[in-house]
Formats: C-alpha cells, sequence, structure tokens
C-alpha cells in the first residue's frame, strides 16, 4: 500500500516562496526513488508501517528519514529504527555514523536495531548519549530481520514483552 508522505514546507528549500502553481503543484504530487523516504505497509500487524530509505544512504538522507518518521502514525506508536552502514562517505565515515545519534533521539524511536561495522560507532554514540530507547548491533543481518519481525508480531508491545525487551537488551 503506498502512503502520502508528511507535507513538508519546500519554500525553505528554494529561492522564492512566491512558486507557481505548476512547481507546487509537482511538489505536492512528488514520488522519490525506490528506497528514498517510501512508506509502506506490514501485513501483520495491521496498520504497522515501514519507512524504506537506504539507496545511497548519507548523513543528510538517513536524518531526512529520522524527521519522518517522528511525522509517521501517532504519539504512542512503536518507533523501530533498523539501521546498516552508510557506505562511501571516506575518512570521516566512523564520524558521521555516530552523529546520527542526536537525530535519531529527535525521531521518537523507542528500539533501534544496528547492522554492520560501521554502524558500531553510533551505537557507542547512543550509549555516551544515554538515549532513552533500546539499541542492540547485530554481526548477522538475518538476526537483525528475526528480531525485527519479533518485535512487530501482533502483542508485542505488552508490558511482559517491554520486560523481555528489556532483559535481552541488557537495559
Amino acid at each position: 500500500t503506498a502512503y502520502e508522505i508528511p507535507k513538508r514546507d519546500w519554500s525553505s528549500d528554494v529561492c522564492s516562496s512566491d512558486l507557481p502553481d505548476e512547481i507546487q503543484k509537482g511538489l505536492a504530487t512528488f514520488v522519490g526513488a525506490e528506497g528514498r523516504s517510501q512508506l509502506r505497509e506490514l501485513a501483520h500487524p495491521p496498520g504497522a508501517r515501514v519507512i524504506c530509505d537506504y539507496y545511497n544512504a548519507s548523513p543528510v538522507s538517513m536524518a531526512a528519514a529520522f524527521e519522518l518518521l517522528a511525522q509517521t502514525g501517532s504519539p504512542n506508536a512503536l518507533r523501530l529504527a533498523c539501521l546498516a552502514d552508510m557506505k562511501e562517505l571516506g575518512v570521516d565515515e566512523l564520524r558521521f555514523h555516530a552523529e546520527l545519534a542526536g537525530p535519531l533521539q529527535k525521531s521518537g524511536a523507542s528500539i533501534v536495531l544496528l547492522h554492520g561495522p560501521r554502524m558500531k560507532s553510533l551505537e557507542e554514540s547512543l550509549r555516551r548519549s544515554g538515549f532513552p530507547g533500546t539499541f542492540r548491533h547485530f554481526d548477522d543481518l538475518a538476526a537483525l530481520a528475526a528480531e525485527a519481525r519479533r518485535l512487530v508480531q501482533p502483542g508485542a508491545r505488552s508490558e511482559e514483552h517491554t520486560s523481555e525487551l528489556q532483559s535481552r537488551f541488557g537495559i
């Protein structure tokens, strides 16, 4: 199922807020590239949404995805972030990964699952910053995927499940 991306004030991104109608209509109906800020619904549990933003990820695209995560769903919605390494960022790649902690915290994500050697720097940054949610790094992508599937199962937000998450994540 396709969803409309929450509206954004594009005027800050262009030279003039007095845009012609044709450009305003184009921005209102813009559909991004595959793998860029796409909002999809899972079959189970009903209503669960996934933001797919994996194509050529960068610190800027990740911050935009976190902004979208903050705007999506009800205020009480479970916000689960599954993140893997951003590649080809050059000599400062570990710093760029670590600096995602601030925007991620603002997103309201309550659970963060990480994969890849570069994401270990984000894991450490979340730990140092006192991230209020739970987070865990996985060396094995299949294990991360299994944990993500388990977390979105019906009843995953029960009190018993929350205690289990706290004990599994060591928090």
